[in-house]
């Protein structure tokens, strides 16, 4: 008992080594075991994520030679494994590469044939039964024709006439913006001087043309007669820009020209209402698609 209280840590020290032999022990028993599919196994042990433990204990006598094995092939297989996809028959492909879609929409865009008649040929019959889900004439391959009454198609000519004279305007002037800009910023230069009094001019000829349309209907004529109106008071406005001599006098010009411009927008918006209220459209290329919003605009 003496010895033991002179030396307590060689006590200590031969418990560890007796517990570290016994771990030892234990783990080259479970390590050492043999995969067999016929017997149940499950997943323990210290490689247990990676190699089948057997749970009745038997000793595996080539478990020496396994795990060498096991990475040799590993460092001498191929990383991966590459399985070519398999060719298509080149009958298939040929038919694929020659689909009419052409054809395929045409016959979605036909009405629904008669079920009690003769349908047409096998390959017809086929390609029905697959698309049999799909409403037949749902699919339209053009835009349908406007039916106008009497006096929608007077508003139609009206404003095909009338959008000609502004879509001319806007065509001939899209460098407008740069004009002002250019003739405030250098009010001396007189080619920048010409140019904005050439625009002023151009917007009062587009008042006069609108007015002199003989045939105007007439739920439009009142519009007409205030766009023309607006045209005409913004040319004359405008001319009266670059001839300002002071300062002041400049910007009440400018002041004066931007009321005439609110008063256009206002008059402008009216007539597309008119023409949005009668239900008259026009297409995209028709040059009354300058009073359609999705359209021209034909905003300053």
């Amino acid at each position: 008992m003496d010895w033991l209280r002179l030396h307590p840590y060689t006590l200590i020290a031969v418990a560890v080594s007796i517990l570290v032999l016994a771990g030892a022990y234990v783990i080259q028993q479970r390590l050492g075991v043999e995969p067999d599919p016929n017997r149940t196994v499950a997943w323990g042990g210290f490689n247990g994520l990676l190699y089948p433990v057997d749970t009745s204990g038997r000793a595996n006598t080539a478990a020496e030679q396994t795990l060498p094995d096991l990475y040799r092939d590993v460092q001498s297989g191929p990383p991966f494994w590459y399985s070519p996809p398999a060719m298509g028959d080149a009958g298939t492909e040929g038919d694929a590469s020659t689909f009419d879609i052409e054809a395929f929409i045409a016959m979605l865009s036909e009405d629904s044939p008669n079920t009690g008649g003769d349908t047409g040929s096998v390959g017809a019959e086929t390609f029905f039964d697959a698309y049999s889900f799909i409403p037949r004439g749902l699919i339209a391959t053009s835009a349908p024709t406007q039916v106008f009454t009497e006096s929608q198609q007077a508003l139609h000519t009206y404003g095909n006439e009338a959008g000609s004279y502004i879509q001319v305007f806007e065509d001939r002037n899209r460098d407008m913006t740069r004009v002002l800009k250019d003739q405030f910023e250098d009010p001396e230069d007189a080619l920048k001087r010409n140019a904005l009094i050439g625009l002023a001019g151009s917007l009062a000829g587009v008042g006069e043309s609108l007015e002199n349309i003989q045939e105007v209907p007439t739920e439009a004529r009142s519009a007409n007669t205030k766009l023309a109106g607006s045209y005409r008071d913004m040319g004359a406005k405008l001319a009266l820009v670059p001839n300002a001599g002071t300062e002041e006098e400049l910007i009440s010009a400018m002041l004066t020209y931007n009321a005439a411009v609110e008063g256009y927008v206002k008059n402008y918006v009216a007539l597309v209402t008119l023409f949005s209220l009668a239900e008259v459209t026009f297409r995209d290329d028709e040059p009354g698609s300058v009073f359609m919003f999705s359209g021209g605009s034909g905003g300053f």
